[in-house]
């Protein structure tokens, strides 16, 4: 059960998983640019008028991001389980039980920002908005591949840090 994958394919995986992880990252910052273009006028908008539970909604909305990203760790474990089981799986099994995860990761991070891109966009406060960018920044980190990970399930932590 514990095939050897070459080092190169995972390699090869894990860059890939980085690309992928960087390009959700990188929306985050588009939206943050799509913010900042609102708020100086850039854009036209029309913006909305006061909501009567304006605050009620932003509570909902920063408990949700909270939330969400507790429950990343939780559905990153459990997208993870079996890995460390004995026998273990394959190297190959395992890569794409990491990369799935990351990905997974990635975009419940990306989720927070949405949803402070949605309050901006209701309740027009700005100041909130980079909240939920730091909160989605935050998952963002955690939930970074890392090559120690990645290799640890592969069998050889040298190979893949070294490049070769």
């Amino acid at each position: 059960m514990n095939d050897p994958i070459p080092q190169g394919s995972m390699l090869q995986r894990f860059r890939t998983t980085t690309i992928i992880w960087f390009a959700m990252l990188f929306s985050v910052l588009l939206y943050a640019g799509l913010v900042e273009a609102f708020h100086r006028g850039l854009i036209a908008r029309n913006v909305p008028a006061e909501l009567a539970n304006a605050d009620r909604i932003h509570l909902i909305l920063l408990g949700f991001a909270v939330l969400t990203l507790f429950m990343a760790g939780t559905i990153k474990t459990i997208l993870l389980r079996g890995l460390e089981v004995v026998p273990r799986p394959s190297a190959a099994e395992a890569a794409q039980k990491l990369q799935t995860a990351t990905i997974v990761t990635a975009a419940i991070s990306e989720s927070v920002a949405i949803m402070g891109l949605v309050e901006y966009m209701l309740l027009n406060r700005y100041g909130s908005f980079y909240l939920f960018i730091g909160l989605a920044l935050l998952g963002f980190l955690i939930h970074a591949p890392k090559v120690s990970q990645w290799m640890r399930y592969a069998g050889s932590s040298s190979s893949l840090e070294n490049g070769s």
